[in-house]
């Protein structure tokens, strides 16, 4: 997938792996992908002819020690969205449930792992924050993003096609950037699939004491820096619903701001963003030190644990549910493995397909 591709009242037949040549899935992702796999690939009333995994698979990824596996940056976030759990069948997730690659930078409590599909499914839901390396050199400015509440949950884009991250949605987890080489100028941030209800607070490491100029045209314009609203706390900006806030810390040279839209989603909408209206925000440096600067370590020693504070209560949320459900799955904090068997779906619905398209054969006398 690479789309947004919308799959919708569709039916799937004998997708079981050859163990000596082939992986087989119904759905499955463009292996060596340099571009990215939309946030806003969606499955609905999909049914599978089959028991999964012992007679086929309803997806399939490669597996990262696999020969064939690349982990270009359209690989790492291969993800599509199950609207109404036609594909996992889960009755575990009461919303959302999305689709992701086991990387420790996507798995939450509310992440289940499905070993023989090489992806995990996770009960929230994801948006893309896409770098857009816009310098007028050819330098590569590679880039980092890492997921506040685990430090080590990181992902790194070569940014040879921009540079494209899936977060969780929300304003439960919150990111922060930097730049292992060089700090493009300017830098450039958009999102796909972020709403108003679906927001999420992003930092970037920025030169210390330097001087920069902030723009966005959506959800409101602030064409210059005088525009915007300086915080004098990283977590002030989690209560943001109008935009033109932002954090800096001149001593370590730390920014963050939230990417909300003005818009949630509609029901029928196919669009990549709501009313297909995407967020951009330009940072033009104009003074300061643009060498590589992983400012996170010195920001979090600053002002502390850097996640929103609704953590506790998402924990919380995620406990209660393990416990008032008939949970099938193991919790993947750590990537257990979810292997239940998903029993075939019946019959094919008689109203399903073109119906009689020929004239029936008749048998010469």
């Amino acid at each position: 997938m690479k789309g947004p591709v919308y799959i919708t009242d569709v039916r799937f037949e004998d997708f079981k792996d050859t163990d000596e040549y082939y992986q087989m899935g119904a759905l499955g992702f463009r292996r060596n992908n340099v571009a990215k796999s939309s946030a806003r690939s969606t499955v609905k009333n999909a049914q599978f002819g089959f028991a999964d995994p012992t007679e086929g698979n309803r997806v399939k990824d490669y597996d990262n020690d696999d020969d064939l596996y690349t982990e270009r940056d359209g690989d790492d976030i291969a993800n599509f969205r199950d609207a109404d759990r036609s594909v996992t069948r889960t009755d575990v997730c009461s919303e959302a449930v999305t689709v992701v690659r086991p990387e420790p930078f996507h798995m939450t409590p509310e992440c289940y792992e499905r070993t023989s599909w090489n992806m995990a499914w996770c009960c929230q839901n994801f948006g893309e924050i896409r770098v857009q390396d816009s310098s007028s050199t050819n330098d590569a400015h590679l880039v980092t993003m890492v997921r506040d509440d685990v430090s080590t949950a990181m992902m790194e884009s070569d940014m040879e096609h921009n540079a494209p991250f899936l977060v969780i949605l929300g304003g439960q987890y919150s990111y922060s950037m930097f730049f292992n080489n060089q700090i493009p100028n300017p830098v450039k941030i958009l999102t796909e699939a972020v709403s108003n209800s679906g927001y999420v607070r992003v930092g970037v490491c920025l030169p210390p004491n330097a001087d920069f100029q902030l723009k966005t045209f959506h959800p409101s314009t602030f064409k210059t820096i005088d525009k915007w609203t300086l915080v004098d706390d990283v977590h002030d900006l989690d209560s943001d619903t109008d935009g033109g806030k932002y954090f800096y810390d001149k001593d370590t040279g730390y920014f963050a701001t939230v990417f909300r839209n003005q818009n949630d989603f509609l029901d029928d909408e196919y669009h990549p963003n709501p009313r297909n209206r995407a967020i951009q925000l330009t940072i033009d440096i104009k003074s300061g030190d643009r060498a590589g600067n992983d400012c996170l370590s010195n920001a979090r020693n600053s002002f502390g644990d850097l996640s929103p504070k609704v953590s506790l209560k998402r924990n919380l949320k995620a406990l209660l549910r393990s416990l008032l459900n008939d949970v099938r799955a193991k919790r993947s904090i750590s990537g257990e493995d979810n292997n239940r068997e998903i029993p075939a779906d019946g019959t094919i619905p008689t109203e399903w397909g073109a119906g009689s398209t020929h004239t029936p054969w008749v048998t010469p006398a």
